[in-house]
């Protein structure tokens, strides 16, 4: 049934957002820790800067394990991709670097520009300094450290701290990364309006009982949408001031965009298979393939989290989507978009009186499957590294906007809006068969009185007689299908049958209507 597949689909969202929130993890550019490893050369942190950006360290180190350094390579292959995860050894790899460039500090008490102290009363070398980076573009820079020759390793603490030229939007924020804040409050503030409205054409649909299950998964999706920007701004905000944001924030938030982006993608391939707008029940074997769906998609993004959380490599990944992870994702999204065209296919095939409804859907919703993707793969191949993440976001973000703007306009409950996809009221809901194809089903619109438009009480409401409706529109709208009717009992009345075997259609009269069937509105609550 609807409830279990529902039920199911909300026990694998809980499980995700405990997952990542377990699994937050630090991220920031003012970079703290200690850094011990048996090796003689060690990868340590990363940053884009903009020309004039600067880089302050905190450094110490044991007296013992002098003298250690600092190497700085640039993104370029002769430089961090031919020196990391390569098979050269600690001297080759310091041999890449340009002595004329200074991207290699010695951390020695003796170099005039290492920063470098000698406490004669401590055991522990002490270096302060900061270093400025000047490029005709803006550039990934890759910090290592090294000891070539060592025989008992590296041992390093650190605290750096990374910093671009501007004031409170671009300072602490790498390159890559400038702009997603603004972004991410233009979105947010356009969402809360956005789902302001969405309440108030909600309540209009519940006061004509006429809030079906689906505006309810879309209700849903955009509530999780804005709270899920809003925590993104506040630890980008913060992240602003300090360098460091407020991490569990950041998880909180990115797990409420994805259960968002879930629940959207649900809605969206029921409206497919006409989930309430020509059905009021799906068959075992589509409940069965759309759990598959859903979960393999929860099973994903778990997985990116984990990954991202424990194997995530920022000496090779630039941001999320150049990952394994990412690429199964959009795999995903081609997977939905097939089952989503199969579905739209076979229900305007069954239902063509619901093309004007179906037709602006699918082309509508084929561009917010299809975009993401598309911009995803030429993001990772053609934009340069550090403009990746803050082009992704964006175009994300205005996909995600459009495709709430797009369901809103297709379901407002305005008389002029002839794709207006809901025609029954939800406790007068059939129970319609997954193969009917006949014209009369329950969902079935009534006949429009006026000329030049729709009139907006017929839209939404059941009419009081069938002498104003299309001969025998309302009499099939509230029958008991022959096929249904054995589940209701076997009285000459209660299944809607005369004491000859002939079929009684139940009609609305001007007094109380008749008890409809049991409605999916009901299984589902």
């Amino acid at each position: 049934s609807e409830e279990i597949m529902l039920v199911r689909e909300r026990n694998l969202l809980v499980f995700l957002y405990f997952l990542s929130f377990l699994l937050a993890f630090t991220t920031g550019k003012r970079v703290k820790g200690t850094l011990q490893s048996v090796h003689d050369w060690k990868f340590l942190a990363r940053f884009c800067f903009k020309t004039g950006g600067h880089l302050g360290y905190n450094l110490a180190y044991p007296k013992s394990r002098c003298c250690q350094n600092i190497l700085m390579y640039f993104d370029e292959a002769f430089q961090w991709d031919a020196a990391y995860d390569s098979n050269l050894n600690c001297t080759q790899r310091v041999a890449l670097l340009n002595p004329r460039n200074n991207q290699k500090i010695v951390l020695d008490p003796a170099e005039d520009f290492s920063g470098c102290t000698d406490e004669f009363s401590t055991d522990t070398l002490q270096c302060t300094r900061s270093r400025r980076f000047v490029s005709a573009l803006d550039r990934w820079w890759y910090l290592a450290v090294s000891r070539c020759g060592s025989t008992n390793g590296l041992y390093l603490e650190y605290d750096l701290h990374f910093l671009n030229p501007g004031g409170f939007w671009k300072r602490e924020f790498s390159a890559d990364e400038q702009g997603i804040l603004e972004t991410d409050i233009g979105f947010g503030i356009a969402m809360f309006l956005l789902m302001w409205v969405s309440f108030i054409w909600g309540s209009l649909l519940s006061q004509r009982e006429m809030l079906h299950t689906t505006y309810k998964l879309y209700l849903v999706s955009i509530v999780l949408q804005v709270f899920g920007l809003s925590f993104l701004c506040i630890h980008y905000g913060v992240y602003g001031e300090n360098g460091m944001g407020v991490d569990t924030l950041k998880t909180i938030g990115r797990v409420l965009s994805a259960v968002s982006e879930l629940m959207f993608l649900v809605m969206l391939l029921l409206l497919a298979k006409g989930w309430t707008v020509v059905r009021g029940r799906l068959t075992n074997t589509s409940q069965f393939r759309l759990t598959a769906l859903m979960t393999l998609y929860t099973v994903v993004y778990a997985a990116m989290f984990i990954w991202e959380a424990v194997a995530f490599d920022p000496g090779k990944v630039i941001y999320i989507y150049d990952s394994p992870a990412g690429y199964g994702l959009v795999a995903l999204s081609f997977v939905s978009f097939c089952w989503f065209t199969f579905a739209v296919i076979t229900t305007m095939k069954n239902h063509p009186n619901k093309r004007a409804f179906y037709l602006p859907f699918y082309f509508l919703f084929s561009l917010w499957f299809l975009a993401r993707p598309v911009v995803v793969l030429v993001a990772n191949h053609h934009l340069l590294d550090y403009a990746r993440e803050k082009v992704v976001n964006g175009v994300n973000l205005a996909i995600v906007f459009c495709g709430y703007v797009f369901h809103l306009i297709l379901t407002r409950p305005s008389a002029a809006n002839t794709n207006f996809p809901f025609h029954i009221r939800t406790t007068q809901v059939d129970i319609a068969q997954e193969d009917e194809n006949d014209l009369s089903h329950p969902y079935a619109p009534t006949q429009f009185i006026g000329v030049a438009s729709p009139n907006s009480h017929e839209l939404f409401s059941a009419s009081r007689s069938s002498q104003e409706t299309p001969q025998g529109s309302t009499e099939r709208a509230f029958e008991v299908r022959k096929g249904r009717s054995r589940e209701h009992g076997n009285g000459s009345q209660s299944n809607g049958r005369s004491s000859h075997g002939q079929h009684v259609p139940m009609r609305l009269f001007s007094g109380r209507p008749p008890t409809p069937p049991p409605s999916y509105e009901e299984s589902v609550s």
